[in-house]
């Protein structure tokens, strides 16, 4: 048993294959014990059916606090935390055992006319699913049916626009100053979070790689540097193209840095540089738009799918496979047009 920088008493213990966490506000450790043991032997106590009567908030609250012990901080409130705020407010009213599957669905179609995009609404339903799986794990609930509603159909994905051709030039042929963060994003696919979080301890310039094994989250303006990746494909070595190695400047600390390297940047001084350099060039190309041309970039320098993948770091092929299709029907048409211009 621990405590907490808060005085609070924590006690971890698996409990129908789940891992709990139990809490104590009492001033000693023998008195915080003692507690303790009382609330684990309520979990291990079948509830009656008045006492399994929860309000869904309650039960939201519950999980939230599990699940606040297995991530940081800034991945809450990236990935769940309007999601879930979201989730608790609409269903506050109800018992979770009374909720049904029609009260999900109405709730689907409520995002899907506020135009909610398919990866927000998909984010929701995580989240509800997870709620009703702790639910179901503690007695709460007598099924989790939430794997099996569907979301509504029609939902729009945010398309992915490429740069033009001037666009292109601009970001591969500019360079000093703030405008290296976009050639060096043109040249290397990075995500932008993934650029931010380099330091000089990242670029191996012996083989030519650049190491990836950190991230920048925000939380509001201010910068946390996340030790892992988007995802497990996210951990990867990239090569470090001659057309960046030759232009890069020196540097210790943070490669993108308003202090010298000492820190990473804040979110507005991002947003001003993205600002400044649109305005600076008369473009409107954004940090994940020249991602997407490093892709377009990779599948005309002949890289296979898996190739590709790695050095995107994509986690699903599929997300790979979906670019391969844009740019192959760009070019399908692209040979049509030859062909219509061609005469026998």
């Amino acid at each position: 048993m621990k405590q907490r920088a808060d005085g609070r008493w924590r006690k971890s213990k698996v409990i129908n294959g789940k891992l709990m966490y139990f809490y104590s506000l009492e001033p000693t450790e023998k008195r915080a014990e003692k507690d303790i043991e009382r609330q684990i032997i309520k979990a291990f106590t079948i509830p009656t059916e008045e006492e399994r009567k929860k309000k869904f908030s309650a039960v939201a609250e519950e999980w939230e606090a599990v699940k606040r012990e297995e991530l940081p901080e800034a991945t809450w409130a990236k990935a769940y935390k309007a999601a879930y705020t979201r989730v608790k407010e609409y269903f506050e009213s109800f018992f979770i055992d009374d909720i049904q599957p029609k009260d999900i669905d109405l709730f689907m179609s409520g995002l899907k006319r506020l135009k909610y995009s398919l990866k927000n609404v998909q984010t929701h339903k995580c989240v509800l699913n997870m709620i009703f799986n702790y639910a179901f794990l503690n007695n709460y609930v007598k099924s989790n049916f939430i794997p099996y509603i569907k979301l509504p159909s029609g939902l729009t994905k945010k398309p992915r626009k490429m740069p033009s051709d001037e666009e292109m030039k601009v970001a591969t042929t500019n360079y000093e100053g703030e405008d290296f963060l976009f050639y060096f994003l043109a040249y290397t696919g990075l995500r932008i979070s993934e650029a931010c979080a380099l330091t000089d301890k990242d670029f191996d310039l012996k083989s030519n790689r650049i190491n990836i094994n950190k991230k920048i989250v925000w939380l509001g303006n201010r910068p946390n540097v996340v030790n892992q990746p988007k995802t497990s494909a996210g951990a990867r070595n990239v090569p470090l193209l001659n057309a960046v190695a030759e232009k890069m400047p020196k540097f210790k600390g943070y490669l993108f840095s308003r202090d010298g390297g000492k820190t990473p940047l804040t979110k507005s001084q991002l947003a001003h540089m993205i600002e400044r350099y649109q305005k600076r060039h008369n473009v409107s190309a954004t940090p994940h738009q020249l991602r997407h041309a490093f892709a377009t970039f990779a599948v005309e320098a002949e890289l296979n799918i898996k190739e590709t993948q790695y050095i995107l770091g994509h986690s699903d092929i599929h997300t790979t496979m979906n670019i391969y299709a844009e740019i192959t029907d760009k070019k399908q048409a692209e040979l049509a047009e030859k062909l219509n211009k061609h005469k026998y």
